[in-house]
Formats: structure tokens, C-alpha cells, sequence
């Protein structure tokens, strides 16, 4: 085993990252994604880690099935091996989009891990941060006055 409690690996494990929005709802074609080792002490400057690939998602929102060097099975039948998996880190970007980032991501010797990643979009409208005296926001927890108030049309 090497000084980060990971044993050796010997395995391949797979990963497939998942990009939509709406919740799920929506694919987004064409997002980066990019693959990054785990460092678990690192240099400042190289907290994300070294690039391993970079793809690009497509119509579905899936990148391809992505190949990564894991920790052999064996390592998950036996106390005392390390962790059973190796981890990674997995940066998502899409124009229109806040990018995610995605720490630790578990990837174990011949497994298929889904990583959903959920874009929000980022808005056009160049006034929706403003708020003025007559916007009225409300609550899903709590009814709001739909009828006016005494003195108001």
C-alpha cells in the first residue's frame, strides 16, 4: 500500500457522468467533462488534480464509458487492504450553465458508476437579480394573500 491507504491497482473499474438540467429532466449535449486524479495532499494550485480525459457528453447528456484504473476486487473481500475503490475528481461545464464539480468520486474494479450531474442554467434576463418594492415572492409552505389588501385596487 502507498502512503494514501490505497493498495495497488490492479483493476478497471468504469464511469459514465450523466449531464442534464431541469431537474434531471433535460440531456445537455455537448458539456465537457473532464476527469481529474485525486489528490489527497496536494500542492496549492492542483486541488482539482491532473487531467486524465476530457469528453464531451452527447445528445443523451452521457459521456462514453469511461476507463480508470482501480484497486483489484480482491482488495473489498479482506479487512485491512485500503479502500476497495480508487477516487477521482470530475469538473462539468456547458455554455449557459454554472459548472459543477464533483470531489471523490468513487470508482471500483469492474463496476459501471453513474455520476448524475444537474446543470442550473444561467439566466439571460439582466434584471431578474433586482428586487423592488412591488415584487412579491412566495412560499410553497405558506398561503399567500391572493386577495387585496384594504385600500388597495
Amino acid at each position: 500500500m502507498n502512503e494514501t491507504n490505497q493498495p495497488p491497482m490492479s483493476g478497471t473499474g468504469y464511469l459514465i457522468v450523466r449531464v442534464s438540467t431541469a431537474l434531471g429532466a433535460i440531456p445537455v449535449e455537448g458539456a465537457t467533462v473532464t476527469v481529474r486524479s485525486h489528490l489527497a495532499s496536494v500542492a496549492p494550485g492542483t486541488e482539482r488534480g491532473s487531467i486524465i480525459q476530457v469528453f464531451i457528453s452527447n445528445r443523451d447528456g452521457n459521456t462514453p464509458r469511461i476507463a480508470l484504473t482501480a484497486p483489484g476486487r480482491s482488495n473489498s473481500t479482506s479487512p485491512g487492504n485500503g479502500i476497495p475503490y480508487a477516487t477521482y475528481n470530475i469538473d462539468v461545464e456547458a455554455d449557459g450553465f454554472y459548472s459543477q464539480y464533483f470531489s471523490n468520486v468513487p470508482v471500483y474494479d469492474g463496476i459501471t458508476s453513474i455520476q448524475p450531474a444537474t446543470l442550473a442554467p444561467i439566466s439571460q434576463n439582466p434584471n431578474l437579480d433586482r428586487i423592488t418594492d412591488g415584487d412579491r415572492y412566495f412560499d410553497e409552505n405558506v398561503n399567500p394573500e391572493l386577495r387585496p389588501r384594504a385600500g388597495q385596487p
